[in-house]
């Protein structure tokens, strides 16, 4: 008669326990990339947002400068907007990935369910991460630009004439006033 080792009970009560720990973890993890994604992407697409909008709309509270201001950069706060709502769509792309991985994870280890991660998945989870960080970037640059050419386009148009013409202009009036 064969008497059965100790032991093996203990490691099938050993495998349940750390089986139900790994599930538990994952939902976690689940549920804390949703938390983090849903965070994240408000942020994002609110300040976003407010700089493109805010640069619009500080373009058209300005009275004299416009009309020239928005002919000259109304376009790149517009594309800045249109960016910042396809970063918050890219990033919602990237929280509904991550979450089904994590729930396909859930039922390979909770129920024993047979899950293959598909070619595009394996594709478009990075894709999906550093789309929204590039929109970002493109949309910052933009918004620095526009930034930059503002102030230059009204400081000089703010800054006044000299009373004293410049030589080159003093000897232009004088070619005309007397020739010789």
């Amino acid at each position: 008669m064969i008497t059965p080792n100790p032991y093996h009970a203990i490691d099938a009560e050993k495998q349940k326990l750390l089986k139900a720990a790994r599930i538990e973890l994952f939902k976690r993890q689940g549920q804390s990339a949703y938390d983090i994604q849903a965070e994240y992407g408000r942020w994002l697409i609110a300040s976003m947002l407010a700089a493109n909008l805010g640069g619009i709309v500080a373009i058209l509270q300005s009275d004299k400068y416009a009309e020239l201001l928005m002919a000259n950069i109304g376009h790149y706060l517009v594309i800045g907007v249109f960016l910042s709502i396809l970063t918050g769509c890219l990033t919602w792309i990237n929280y509904t990935y991550i979450s089904t991985y994590y729930i396909k994870l859930q039922l390979r280890d909770e129920f024993g369910a047979d899950i293959t991660i598909s070619k595009w998945t394996k594709f478009l989870v990075p894709l999906s991460f550093y789309a929204p960080i590039a929109c970002f970037t493109f949309s910052l640059g933009l918004l620095t630009w526009c930034t930059w050419m503002a102030l230059n386009a009204i400081s000089e148009l703010a800054t006044p004439k000299p009373a004293i013409p410049y030589l080159s202009e003093l000897l232009g009036v004088l070619k005309q006033v007397a020739p010789f």
